[in-house]
């Protein structure tokens, strides 16, 4: 036959068919392919035959050729058999573009030249490397290969040439699509881990940190797309590593890699265990200002995945304060304006997004944050969302937002004998449960029962709350330790705040007590025991009248007893202060100096029976805060005289909080300048009531304002940012103060003295540490490095300074000339910035007047 002459005959045969410029069909009978497939095989006229066998292969020929080389003279199996020795560039070069064309006809069958066509990466050519990296991203397109391509050991060959070849663009543009390739559907084989285990992830992280070319760039972030839609350590992997070079993504030139960017962020912050820590590094990377100007990119897929990743972000408390710090939330609500719920963008609605976003920042708001939101008016857009059915308007994500917004305040207009948001809630929480989902998509329980704890603080809506049976919802078929334990905290939580207005044991379809007992008992979790506690409280105090505490109570002396600061965490800091201010004239003073929001209950309540007096720190935290409430509460029980200390500008009390105090008498605490001017006169009242005397009262309260009107979203107001937890605005005396067990104020005869002389004695005291503590420097403040302006800042009682001016490296120079917002960019309060600008104001005023002199 033939195929069995010389390979030389077999050649000549070859060349005078192609010499004829044969068809198709000629080419397919005239058998050629077999000694084509035989000269291979024997590595034998290798030059020629790669070339003819390029011919044959040709993207110009019917695809009838590669298949009868493929099936009738397996060529593959010929292929597999050369020896790569034997070949010369230019063979390899014929070689590589036939294996890429038949590859495309039968990718399984061309896994056997896979380890031939990965070697030519190393010693080919250009255009071979080239066909090659194409064979590859065909091979890597069959889902049957997937696996064994991962698993092989010359993927690690692939890998390495990325790496060492960053100029080979053309290249590396097959490459990685076809590891995008691997990528598809690799969370639902485990392949993603695979992949991970075998480096490519790291490869790819290379390609995003390294490479700036479009199409390059597309088929990385497409890959981590696919491959982050599981993998937790994938996704710590990059936020680790591609942070930076993500957000850069973000405004590159290429809608398509902005698109897949910013897609990539969507799964980088959603799910596990490090969803938290994975988003704060997407953020501190810098996304969020550059998500919010993708929302009116031009690019419609780029838009929608800008979108969805700043509503992932967003749902975090970092995120939140970001969008908020920058001043971001009118650009969003002018793209939310703007937009139409009949905008599509790949059968998505659009605006659906917005949504999500505006959501999220009313959820994961700080006290200040929901401030400023309220003051742009965001609960005016969530609350026609919320009453709304349709899915795609997310009421129950709005009725979050405007739970957390305006949940707590009393007889807010939004939620005023609405039970909408409650029915709403409870619906949600039952089809939770069921593991169904709520119009359209799926919550948390605890998140749910978080909402309804919120609005439990404000007593007007604690009647929905009960008509709903919301108790009900949120405790039906709980018990300690078999769920969440954020779950627990929020159950203990609405529990205590309804234990102030109802009895656990009989106004609910529940038994709220037990319930409240065992989390106080049995809970994990210091806060919910903390909280529960305060219920079970509240429940015994139910049962017991004044005259039966006092008569456990044992007799103490007035003179044995103390004052109580009872104030929130919020403004420990300043009573410590005060505190102090009170006991450099000889009272004794209570105030708890733990800096754990939830220590011992029972020891607050036994501060209230021992005192003589209790100062009330109003703000808004305290009102909210149940063991604030239930020590406020205890105390008027007890009949203890009860003195409302303002300490918050323009706060005025309402709900249980303004009920209490009705028109009692108020110190004004909230500056320097009043904490001067009042605190002799507040030392001078709480002596007369240790001698059993009634001082002259100040000013009273002004009357409670009536709620403002809900401003329209133009006329939002600037935002003014406060830290979440203020640090001290006073410091207290580094010196040690005795207490002796009376007020030094009382004479031994007990005599009265006269108020006039009284007062004088006790501003030359409060004012002789001063005096003695004082700091100058021979240097006006404008030459003070950081060091001297440190030592002044100590001297003055404003350490609180010391830390944020190094951190923003201030020092004199800059002190002297800061203005109102650069004292704010630091993160100074309303009042830390009088205070500085008090003090400064007095240096500067004495270093012009030593100039005149």
């Amino acid at each position: 036959m033939s195929w069995l002459s010389s390979s030389s005959s077999k050649l000549d045969k070859v060349s005078k068919v192609f010499q004829g410029s044969p068809s198709d069909q000629e080419l397919i009978r005239s058998g050629v392919g077999r000694d084509i497939a035989y000269l291979i095989e024997r590595s034998e006229k290798l030059d020629e035959a790669c070339n003819y066998l390029s011919q044959m292969c040709s993207a110009s020929r019917s695809e009838s050729v590669r298949t009868d080389l493929i099936s009738k003279h397996k060529i593959f199996a010929s292929l597999s058999k050369a020896k790569i020795s034997a070949l010369s560039h230019m063979a390899m070069a014929h070689l590589a573009n036939a294996m890429r064309n038949l590859c495309a006809v039968d990718s399984k069958s061309a896994y056997a030249v896979y380890p031939l066509a990965t070697s030519f990466l190393q010693v080919g050519n250009a255009d071979c490397k080239d066909d090659v990296s194409a064979f590859f991203q065909t091979l890597a397109y069959n889902v049957s290969l997937k696996s064994s391509i991962v698993r092989s050991s010359e993927l690690s060959l692939i890998l390495d040439f990325i790496r060492k070849n960053k100029t080979r663009k053309s290249s590396i543009r097959y490459l990685s699509a076809g590891l995008n390739n691997l990528s598809v559907g690799s969370n639902a084989s485990q392949l993603d881990v695979a992949m991970y285990n075998a480096g490519v992830v790291a490869t790819i992280a290379f390609i995003m940190n390294e490479f700036t070319d479009g199409e390059i760039l597309k088929n990385a972030y497409c890959f981590c797309r696919n491959a982050t839609l599981k993998s937790e350590d994938i996704k710590m992997y990059l936020c680790t590593n591609t942070s930076k070079s993500i957000v850069r993504a973000l405004a590159h030139e290429s809608a398509n890699v902005r698109e897949h960017a910013g897609g990539l962020i969507r799964n980088l912050g959603t799910n596990g265990a490090t969803s938290s820590k994975r988003k704060g590094s997407i953020i501190d990377a810098g996304a969020i200002p550059i998500l919010v100007g993708l929302l009116t990119d031009a690019n419609g897929p780029a838009r929608l995945q800008g979108a969805y990743a700043l509503w992932n972000l967003s749902n975090s408390s970092s995120g939140s304060q970001i969008i908020l710090s920058l001043g971001l939330v009118p650009h969003i609500l002018d793209v939310f304006d703007k937009t139409q719920w009949t905008e599509l963008i790949n059968d998505e609605v659009y605006k659906n997004k917005l949504v999500g976003v505006l959501c999220c920042l009313s959820a994961n708001a700080d006290e200040a944050g929901c401030d400023a939101l309220r003051n742009y008016g965001l609960q005016n857009y969530l609350h026609p969302l919320m009453m709304s059915k349709d899915p795609k308007q997310q009421p129950i994500n709005a009725a979050c937002g405007v739970a957390n917004l305006v949940g707590h305040v009393e007889n807010h207009p939004l939620l005023k004998a609405d039970k909408t948001i409650f029915d709403m809630m409870c619906d949600c929480i039952r089809a939770t449960r069921r593991g169904e989902a709520f119009h359209g998509a799926y919550y948390s329980e605890w998140g749910l029962i978080r909402n309804l704890a919120n609005m439990s603080i404000a007593d007007s809506n604690k009647p929905l709350l009960k008509e709903t049976k919301s108790v009900e919802c949120a405790c039906d078929g709980f018990s300690v330790g078999k769920k969440y334990i954020k779950q627990e905290e929020c159950i203990a939580k609405l529990l205590s705040n309804m234990s102030f207005n109802y009895d656990l044991k009989k106004s609910f379809g529940v038994n709220a007590f037990d319930i409240a007992f065992n989390i106080m008992k049995q809970s994990k979790s210091e806060i919910a025991k903390h909280y529960a506690e305060v219920a079970v409280f509240q429940q015994d105090q139910r049962k017991v009248s004044k005259a039966d505490i006092e008569r456990r109570l044992p007799v103490v002396p007035i003179t044995d007893r103390h004052v109580m600061i009872s104030c929130s965490t919020r403004t420990q800091q300043h009573m410590l202060f005060l505190k102090h201010g009170l006991e450099q004239t000889g009272l004794r003073v209570w105030l708890n100096t733990n800096n754990d929001p939830f220590s011992s209950f029972n020891q607050m309540m036994a501060a209230v029976e021992g005192s003589y007096v209790v100062l009330v720190c109003m703000d808004a935290v305290y009102k909210e805060t149940p063991s604030c409430r239930a020590e406020a509460e205890y105390a008027n029980k007890l009949g203890r005289p009860i003195i409302p200390l303002c300490i918050e500008e323009n706060y005025f009390p309402n709900g249980w909080l303004g009920t209490m105090l009705g028109r009692k008498t108020c110190f004004n605490l909230s500056t320097e300048e009043k904490y001067n001017e009042n605190l002799v006169t507040i030392v001078t009242t709480l002596a007369n009531l240790a001698q059993g005397e009634v001082a002259p009262p100040p000013p009273q309260l002004p009357p409670q304002p009536q709620l403002p009107p809900q401003l329209p979203p133009q006329q939002s107001p600037a935002m003014v940012m406060r830290p979440e937890s203020p640090p001290p605005p006073y410091m207290p005396p580094s010196n040690e103060v005795k207490q002796p067990s009376a007020p030094i104020l009382i004479s031994e005869e007990k005599e009265r003295k006269d108020d006039k002389v009284l007062e004088e004695k006790l501003r030359n005291k409060l004012t002789l540490e001063e005096s003695s503590s004082s700091f100058s420097s021979p240097e006006p403040i404008t030459e003070w490095d950081e060091a001297v302006l440190e030592q002044w800042l100590h001297g003055s009682k404003l350490s609180f300074a010391v830390d944020k001016f190094k951190e923003n490296g201030v020092d004199g120079c800059i002190f002297a000339v800061m203005e109102q917002s650069d004292f704010e960019e630091c993160g100074f309060t309303s009042f830390q910035i009088k205070c500085l600008s008090a003090k400064r104001k007095k240096e500067l005023d004495s270093l012009m007047n030593n100039s005149s002199a």
